[in-house]
């Protein structure tokens, strides 16, 4: 009954209810007073951008040909510079004459270094051995196979012959090391630390390894260089760590990892754009001609280079008894070598070689390509090695 007197018309909320037609009573659900699960949307996954612009994490797109693009944006992005630059130089000739390039690979190792992460640096650096091994990998393995290497090329191409030892004397990147590192479930604090270390070192080990790799054949001031590569490339990144110790700095930075990532990325393109468009330049006022022949060659020959240094790296690594997510970290910091500070040593150093930087652009994207099928391969026997010791502990119990 209503206050008012009236009848309620519908079903008594205190009298039992039954299923239709049975007249069994139906018992209420329990309240255990829990909320339930919320549903939870799948996120959209964040393209990890490292050093040599190769997306290391695919992101889900509605067709195949978007995915690609974002995945491998920068190597794309990479063929559209190099072929627009070799076919048309003349517009861009002032371009490229205004462009300075030591100011470009400052801004790159000052984005590098504000997005490197170093706060497991200690926890590597317990085990200082592994570090020196790291290091020494990283500036040996490459520059002794790339010295022979060059030799083949001397006669015929001078200027690959140069930039290959330029390349191969260079340190390790700064961030798609240690990214590829981390996909493949190896040990990234040491990566992080022989990143560190290798590149503070640089200006002095980078010009010692040039002026023993080209003796007599190329005119080299070694101090000179190090001077200049402790400005453009040590200092930068120190500056960028010194502003990380700020935690404002550090929050800003990790939201913004993939807009300076991008960023650092484009200055790159400039500065390879720059260098072809100085050397088509060049060729066409000495009335040289660039074959398919001698790019080809140059391809084969960065590419066993590479595969040779993570191949020396891998059985060094074991033979001084390293363990697996150790020698994942000494193999890609030990065979990948910075694009940016290879680019500034050519055309700082030896601008009288205008294709010099051909095979530093080539030796990049070999590592890209090749050091992200190795993160799969890695993955791939990790997995089945799990699945063995699974196996083997079911058989057992």
């Amino acid at each position: 009954m209503r206050e008012d007197g009236r009848r309620c018309v519908g079903r008594d909320s205190s009298a039992p209810q039954r299923f239709p037609g049975s007249g069994l009573p139906v018992r209420p659900p329990k309240s255990t007073g829990r909320q339930p699960p919320a549903i939870s949307r799948p996120r959209p996954w964040t393209p990890l951008i490292p050093d040599g612009g190769l997306c290391a994490v695919p992101v889900p797109e509605r067709t195949l040909v978007t995915r690609i693009l974002r995945q491998h944006w920068f190597l794309a992005a990479l063929m559209c510079v190099a072929i627009v630059g070799a076919r048309f130089p003349h517009p861009f000739g002032n371009y490229a004459d205004t462009f300075d390039t030591r100011w470009a690979v400052m801004l790159i190792m000052f984005l590098n270094g504000l997005t490197l992460e170093t706060s497991r640096l200690f926890d590597a650096l317990r085990r200082p051995l592994i570090v020196v091994v790291g290091v020494l990998f990283s500036f040996v393995f490459a520059a002794a196979f790339g010295y022979p290497a060059s030799r083949l090329l001397m006669a015929a191409y001078p200027d690959f012959s140069v930039g290959l030892l330029v390349v191969t004397a260079m340190p390790t990147t700064l961030a798609s090391g240690i990214i590829w590192t981390r996909m493949a479930n190896g040990n990234d604090a040491l990566s992080m630390v022989i990143t560190v270390v290798g590149n503070s070192i640089s200006f002095v080990l980078s010009p010692l390894i040039l002026s023993i790799t080209l003796g007599t054949a190329v005119a080299l001031q070694p101090v000179d260089m190090m001077q200049k590569l402790f400005v453009v490339v040590v200092f930068p990144v120190a500056v960028a760590q010194a502003l990380r110790r700020d935690r404002r700095v550090r929050e800003r930075t990790l939201r913004l990892r993939l807009p300076l990532s991008v960023l650092a990325q484009v200055v790159i393109l400039n500065i390879v754009f720059v260098g072809i468009v100085g050397g088509m330049l060049a060729m066409k006022e000495n009335g040289g001609v660039m074959s398919a022949s001698a790019l080809l060659n140059v391809v084969v020959v960065v590419v066993a280079v590479h595969l040779l240094a993570v191949a020396a790296c891998w059985a060094g690594g074991r033979a001084v008894g390293l363990n697996r997510p150790d020698r994942l970290s000494v193999i890609f910091n030990g065979s990948q070598k910075t694009l940016p500070a290879a680019l500034y040593v050519c055309e700082e150093f030896f601008p009288a070689y205008a294709f010099a930087p051909i095979p530093c652009v080539l030796y990049h994207v070999c590592q890209l390509v090749a050091d992200s099928w190795l993160v799969e391969w890695a993955k791939l026997r990790e997995s089945r090695r799990v699945a063995r010791c699974a196996e083997a502990g079911a058989e057992g119990g």
